[in-house]
Parts: structure tokens; C-alpha cells; sequence
């Protein structure tokens, strides 16, 4: 920090403030501050105070060796003084007129020291008031203005006017301190004034704490947080952000309000975060939400259809209950890079999406339940991309769905049972680029490692690894009383089963006039022939596969 002129001098004052100057400033930070200050031409009229030294005071008895500044000049008490008047008999003059005073750094011996002189001895400051070029520091010669250890001590600079609040409250006086004097405590309120002036009316924070009183909460404020984000809503318009500080929080949240943002990112959070608005967005990114046992993690509200969800990140633990859960319909919704568990007993799946168009990027779903089926997907388009689903027993049912399973996903399940339910249809199947691991144990069309059963319309799986466990099929045909004449595609899949099962089992329905047109692949053993399953043999390749991913 050194050569520093004044005016950056006053400028770093100005950048270096901290609440109530209570944030420690280090001793070598206000000495090298006072350092460069001197060395900019301290001046002893208008630095007194910087450098403790102050106007003599006649309602004031003064100690041999003080020092004081009396009509422009520095003097130094040469014996214990009275009350009154300025008696010169009692004071030696040390430098006249205000001059500049230059620092001379660490003490050195055998250097020519001028009176005005200020160096650093043994950790403490001094002014040169004789003149000297001492073998040894010699203190008769030096009138001491900071001590202690200067690289360590805490300056004295204090408050030395008390008539003028400038408290960061502005509630109560500030008490005398070291670190802070009167331009520091004025410019802090500057800093007060600035950061609490003009704050934007369409963000509001939220803090552990913080408050929802009226008069201790200020939107736009970090400052001056909310206690709770459903206040923070409350008090905002459309086309804002809520932002809770970092922390854990236990509250519910409901976003309301159309065209949200609500950042999490960073926090824990126990209860349930649902929307019940359009166009919202939750930025949850390094966070951890975990429910509160009684409702979902995650859920969607309300009976009017929404539109416009979004999701980016988080962990999402439902507990008994779901991870996710959108079950009022929403005419899209996009999700990424997060992370859903649940564990749900009884009828309550894991996971449940009521969507449109739902599109799940990166994400991965873990369910530890006793539910026949981890995830249910109803009367929409759902997407998985590069996702990963784990379950004890059915990976996925769905109802009057289209459902893609696209790009690296990965499912594991005791058996990645994807089809519809007995009278819903599924619409589409389509699985590309996908990894389907079942651990089944069985070999009925029941347990085949996928099994297409019922209303089955368009199914197509193509550039995929389908492994069944080795006691069980890898793909079973059940009962598909299909209204459509559709054909089902498996083309360039790589197929795994046990030594004793098959690659297919299982026949369509006798109504139904669709077939099963398999081009290509790699099985581990040549699949058994099977009515409405064609099997082209070009580019078929049967080798001794391993039960591996």
C-alpha cells in the first residue's frame, strides 16, 4: 500500500468500511493506512486526530511527555501540568508552524534524525522532538504517539464526537471503540444510506434471520430479510425473484404468483415446496429439500391446469412420501439435473407426473418403497433423457401416455415393466440410446424383463442394451388388445436373458393385427421363433453376452 497519495488515500478509506466498525480492522492494516498518510505529508494541523495527538485543553491536566498541539505548534509537557491556561514555562516545542512531518520508517542507528521526524521503535511510534544521530535509541530524544506493538496493537483512534448517530441502526450512539473515528462512522453512513436507498421493488430476500414483521423487513433489502419466503411472495409482484441466503429453514413454501423465481440454491430445507402459478422457476441448485413426512417434497396445487414449470437442481426427498409429485396437469414442464428419492408404502407411488409435455434432463429418481410400480405417468408426453430410475420391483406404469426414453438413460428395476395399465392405453413407447437392467427372477411373460402388455399402441426401441436377470426373458408379449394395426419396432438392441429363458415369450392378442418386426442386434443366445415376431437375420449377431452394463 505504500506511496499512496492522499487523495487514494481517502478513497481506500472510503471502499474500507465495515458494519458499526465492529469488523476488526488488523493493526498492520491501520498502520500501514497511517504509514502512507505520513508519508504523503502527514500535516499536524489537519491529521491531529490521525496520528493522537489533540488540541491542548485547559479543563485538562496533562502527564511529562504528552503531547499537544497549541496555536499550530507541536509541544511536549515537560513536567505534570495544572488545569488552565497554556502555560509555555511548562511545554517544550517540538515543530511550529503545522508543518509537513516525514516518516522515516524503522529506527535506525547512527541516522540523522531532523525534530518532526516519526519512526517505528521496538513497536511504537514516535516523534523526533531533539534532534539526534544516537548509536542507540535514546527515548528522551522521541515523544511516543501510538503505543504498543504496531504491527499487532489496536489503534486508538476513537469516537471523539458523540453528538452526530451513526450507528448502522441508527438506534444508539456509537460507544468510544478503537478502529473508528469520526470520518469512518460518517462515511459508514453513507454506505448505509446508499445500500438502503432506491432497492428494487421485484426482489426480496429471505434469512434465517430475518423477519416478517412490517418495519423490520424491506424488499429489495438484503439487509433487512424476510423470516419466510411465503411473506416474501406476498409481497411481491409478477416477474420477480425470492431469494433465501444460505441456511436451513424449516417452512413450506407455496409459490403463488405467476412468472417466479425462487432461488434455493445453497440451502436446506425441511417441508414441501409446491407451485399453484404459471411460469414458475426454482433454481435449487446444491440444495436439499426433504420433506416433512405428511405431504411431497415436491408438488404442484390447485385445480386450474398450469403452464410453464421449471426445475434446475436440488435433492428432493419425500421420505413416506413422494419425491415429485405433479399431479395437477400442466402444459409443460422442463427439469434438470435433479435428484428425487421416496420410499411411499401402500397404494402411493414414488413419483407421480400429471403433464402435457414433462421433460426430465440429467435427473435421477431412487425408490426404496414396498409400491408395486416407482413411477406413474398419466395422460401426457413424459421424456427421460440421460436419466437414471432405480426401484425394488416396477420401474415405470403409465396411463394414456407418450413416453421417451432417450439418450443414456438407465433404468434398474426387479423388472422394467413399461406398459399401461389394463384399460388406459400407453400411445407411444419410444426407448433410443437407453440401458434397461431388470433383476427379476422368474421366467413367466409376467416377469420378462420388459413386459408390453395392454393397450399397447407404438412401440419402438432402437440402440439399446435390454438385460433381464438370469433366471427370466428379456422382452414378454402379454395381452395387447390393441385398437390400432401398428408395428412394433426393435431394431439394433443388445438383448441379454437367462440360459434357460428367451430373448421373446409371449404371443399378441388373436384380435390384433400387428406384429413385431426385429431388425438387427446382438443377442446371447438366437431367440426362439414366436408367432407376430419377425426376426430379420440381417446384421443379427447372437455371441456369449455377459450379464454386464
Amino acid at each position: 500500500m505504500s506511496g499512496l497519495n492522499r487523495s487514494d488515500l481517502q478513497t481506500l478509506r472510503a471502499q474500507t468500511i465495515y458494519k458499526n466498525g465492529q469488523q476488526k480492522i488488523k493493526g498492520q492494516d491501520h498502520t500501514n493506512f497511517l504509514i502512507d498518510l505520513i508519508d504523503s505529508c502527514a500535516n499536524l494541523i489537519t491529521d491531529k486526530e490521525k496520528l493522537n495527538i489533540y488540541e491542548y485543553n485547559n479543563s485538562l491536566a496533562y502527564s511529562s511527555g504528552v503531547g499537544v498541539l497549541y496555536s499550530g505548534g507541536l509541544y511536549q509537557a515537560n513536567k505534570d501540568t495544572g488545569l488552565g491556561v497554556f502555560n509555555v514555562a511548562d511545554w517544550d516545542l517540538i515543530s511550529s508552524g503545522g508543518g509537513s512531518s516525514i516518516f522515516k520508517g524503522e529506527w535506525i542507528t547512527l541516522t540523522a534524525y531532523a525534530i518532526g521526524d516519526f519512526v517505528v521503535e521496538a513497536g511504537d511510534m514516535y516523534v523526533c522532538t531533539t534532534g539526534n544521530t544516537d548509536a542507540s535509541f535514546t527515548p528522551s530524544n522521541w515523544l511516543k504517539v501510538i503505543e504498543g506493538n504496531i504491527t499487532q496493537a489496536t489503534s486508538t483512534l476513537a469516537f471523539d464526537d458523540g453528538s452526530t448517530n451513526t450507528d448502522w441502526d441508527g438506534n444508539v450512539f456509537p460507544a468510544l471503540q478503537g478502529l473508528v473515528n469520526n470520518q469512518l462512522a460518517s462515511r459508514t453512513k453513507v454506505l448505509e444510506n446508499s445500500l438502503s436507498s432506491n432497492p428494487s421493488d421485484n426482489i426480496a430476500y429471505v434469512a434465517e434471520n430475518g423477519s416478517d414483521t412490517i418495519g423490520e423487513y424491506e424488499v429489495g433489502n438484503p439487509l433487512k430479510p424476510f423470516a419466510t419466503a411465503n411473506a416474501a411472495i406476498s409481497a411481491l409482484p409478477s416477474f420477480s425473484i425470492i431469494k433465501l441466503l444460505g441456511g436451513s429453514y424449516t417452512q413450506n413454501i407455496n409459490v403463488s404468483k405467476d412468472n417466479l423465481i425462487l432461488d434455493i440454491s445453497g440451502c436446506g430445507i425441511t417441508g414441501t415446496i409446491e407451485y399453484s402459478a404459471n411460469n414458475v422457476f426454482i433454481n435449487a441448485k446444491n440444495a436439499f429439500v426433504t420433506g416433512n413426512g405428511v405431504n411431497d417434497a415436491l408438488q404442484s396445487a390447485g385445480v386450474v391446469p398450469l403452464t410453464g414449470f421449471g426445475l434446475d437442481g436440488g435433492t428432493w426427498d419425500g421420505l413416506s412420501q413422494r419425491g415429485i409429485n405433479l399431479t395437477v396437469v400442466d402444459q409443460g414442464c422442463y427439469i434438470k439435473n435433479a435428484t428425487f428419492k421416496s420410499n411411499t408404502t401402500g397404494t402411493v407411488e414414488g413419483f407421480d407426473v400429471l403433464s402435457l409435455n414433462a421433460y426430465f434432463y440429467n435427473c435421477k429418481f431412487y425408490y426404496t418403497g414396498n409400491k408395486v410400480s416407482a413411477f406413474k405417468i398419466e395422460d401426457n408426453k413424459c421424456t427421460f433423457d440421460d436419466c437414471r430410475i432405480e426401484a425394488p420391483l416396477v420401474a415405470l406404469t403409465s396411463t394414456n401416455a407418450e413416453i421417451y426414453i432417450i439418450n443414456k438413460t438407465k433404468i434398474e428395476a426387479q423388472r422394467c415393466y413399461l406398459m399401461a395399465n389394463v384399460i388406459p392405453k400407453i400411445n407411444k413407447l419410444v426407448i433410443d440410446n437407453a440401458v434397461l437392467n431388470s433383476t427379476n427372477l422368474g421366467g413367466n411373460n409376467d416377469d420378462s424383463g420388459i413386459l408390453i402388455a395392454y393397450n399397447c399402441d407404438q412401440v419402438k426401441i432402437t440402440n439399446s442394451t435390454i438385460i433381464s436377470g438370469s433366471n427370466a426373458n428379456t422382452i414378454g408379449f402379454l395381452t395387447v388388445n390393441r385398437a390400432a394395426t401398428t408395428t412394433y419396432i426393435l431394431q439394433n438392441n443388445i438383448y441379454y436373458c437367462g440360459s434357460a429363458y428367451d430373448i421373446f415369450v409371449g404371443t399378441f392378442d388373436a384380435a390384433d393385427l400387428g406384429s413385431c418386426e426385429v431388425l438387427g442386434g446382438t443377442f446371447n443366445k438366437a431367440p426362439a421363433a414366436l408367432a407376430t415376431v419377425n426376426i430379420s437375420t440381417t446384421s443379427l449377431t447372437v455371441t456369449g453376452l455377459q450379464e454386464v452394463i
